[in-house]
């Protein structure tokens, strides 16, 4: 089960969404490499075709790794490591823990790469309503 917050921002004709993950909780039931590659496949949002273009495989090399019926190369891991941010262990189910390090990080660079493609005026508003997010996650962090 992944727990995350998504806030709009409204910019004339324009609709530019950012998710907060706040933090992650995987289940028992993701015990294997296959089913955390997919589930970080699908916290993107992304198909396996995407995914294999971003990763330059093939999407049947991702359903293989998915479905358990092959076991990525060392090479394979190292680009899922880098392309979602996360480590070996997490994936390889040595350690539970996604690494929210990484994770805050990975969204601050988000946040910047799309306050970058505005212009000026455009980029202010953009990050006076991701502060202003901030802030109400401050204040009510408790109810998270």
């Amino acid at each position: 089960m992944s727990i995350f917050y998504s806030f709009w921002i409204f910019y004339e004709h324009n609709i530019l969404i950012i998710e907060f993950f706040s933090y992650k909780i995987y289940n028992d039931d993701m015990n294997t490499l296959g089913d955390r590659l997919k589930s970080l496949r699908k916290e993107r949002h992304l198909t396996q075709s995407e995914l294999a273009e971003e990763l330059h495989l093939t999407r049947h090399q991702i359903s293989n790794y998915e479905t358990n019926q092959v076991e990525p190369g060392l090479e394979a891991i190292i680009n899922y490591c880098k392309f979602f941010n996360t480590r070996a262990d997490f994936l390889l189910g040595l350690d539970e823990d996604y690494d929210n390090a990484n994770l805050e990080q990975h969204t601050i660079q988000q946040i910047v790469r799309s306050a970058n493609r505005l212009s000026s005026e455009k980029k202010n508003r953009y990050l006076n309503q991701v502060r202003l997010y901030a802030i109400f996650l401050e204040r009510h962090k408790e109810t998270l």
